[in-house]
């Protein structure tokens, strides 16, 4: 992968100072900041997708802790849900979200007499993953534990 990954490996299999490491590391992203805006812009957006990234493992487990009721939809059923919406790309988001308002907003959709259907999360969803002032990571960070 080249030096820098090779010379981290060697700090932490021997043991070495990794907080001095990492501070060196820093003040190099710091002047690469300066130096190059789009650079350091271009790698933060890199670093962060690979820190909050959520597999569909992770979203399993995160959906099935949900409060107070867990797990409306699985996976699957909202994959196949979304295919002829066009949806492929954010599956994973979809799933989170649209079981987040499922156990958030249940009360609401009952009041409206939609609790019970799927249409209605989806917009909720959809309203909260396309957020134009959102951050990129919206999703991700929201979820982050």
């Amino acid at each position: 992968m080249g030096k820098i990954v090779d010379l981290v490996n060697t700090i932490i299999e021997r043991g070495r100072d990794t907080d001095e490491a990492m501070e060196i590391l820093h003040n190099a992203i710091c002047d690469i900041k300066h130096l190059n805006p789009a650079l350091y812009n271009d790698t933060m957006t890199k670093l962060e997708a690979v820190a909050y990234r959520i597999s569909p493992e992770e979203a399993e487990r995160i959906v099935r802790s949900m409060k107070p009721f867990g797990q409306k939809w699985d996976y699957n059923t909202i994959k196949a849900y979304l295919a002829p919406k066009g949806i492929r790309e954010s599956v994973c988001h979809y799933y989170m979200v649209m079981n987040m308002y499922y156990n958030d907003s249940r009360t609401t959709a009952e009041m409206v007499g939609r609790a019970e259907d799927p249409d209605f999360y989806f917009s909720l969803a959809r309203d909260f993953i396309e957020d134009v002032d959102g951050h990129p990571l919206k999703v991700e960070r929201y979820f982050a534990t």
